[in-house]
């Protein structure tokens, strides 16, 4: 548990090092993000072996992200119906995973960055994991790993805007980052 302890520890100080803004915050100074321009958000594939009725997990989650996304006025995401007529268009069949054909769907819409994730059921818990990556060079620029009971994806989803704050700076993240009851 303390190896645990010392670990997540270390994750969080090199995401702080790695995403800190160049100054630091006052409480009146306005918080800008460390992210901004034109996003896609894949759905999110169901990766349990023969768990499809968690599939409406990907819509869910990937609704909500873009429902939640497209209010921040820095970011632009791009709609799903804009992905799918590209996709028809280049004749590519699926909406999820991270692949060459990820990347070059990000390209062909435009896109600076590409939210991308998986989710498995084990043990009555759902592991979703989330990576946001740079468009142009396929570098994942962030990733976030989120556990919470079945019945709590709801509660998931939520968690994995706000305490992972996609675009906004890692002080407010680290402020923040409370786990939820029964979660991880």
């Amino acid at each position: 548990m303390k190896a645990i302890l010392i670990f997540t520890g270390l994750c969080f100080s090199f995401l702080a090092c790695q995403t800190a803004p160049d100054r630091a915050f006052s409480g009146d100074e306005p918080r800008e993000p460390t992210l901004s321009g034109v996003l896609v958000v894949n759905y999110f594939e169901n990766t349990s072996s023969g768990e499809s009725d968690l599939d409406w997990v990907s819509r869910s989650v990937t609704d909500f992200l873009i429902s939640e996304l497209t209010a921040l006025d820095f970011v632009q995401v791009v709609s799903r119906q804009e992905v799918r007529t590209v996709l028809q268009e280049q004749k590519f069949s699926a909406l999820s995973g991270l692949t060459e054909e990820t990347i070059e769907r990000g390209r062909m819409l435009s896109a600076d960055y590409i939210l991308s994730g998986d989710y498995y059921e084990q043990e009555g818990q759902i592991f979703l994991n989330a990576r946001l990556l740079d468009a142009e060079t396929a570098e994942t620029l962030r990733s976030f790993h989120l556990r919470e009971p079945r019945q709590n994806i709801y509660t998931m989803q939520e968690r994995l805007l706000a305490e992972n704050r996609l675009f906004t700076p890692a002080r407010e993240q680290l402020e923040e980052l409370q786990p939820s009851p029964g979660g991880g």
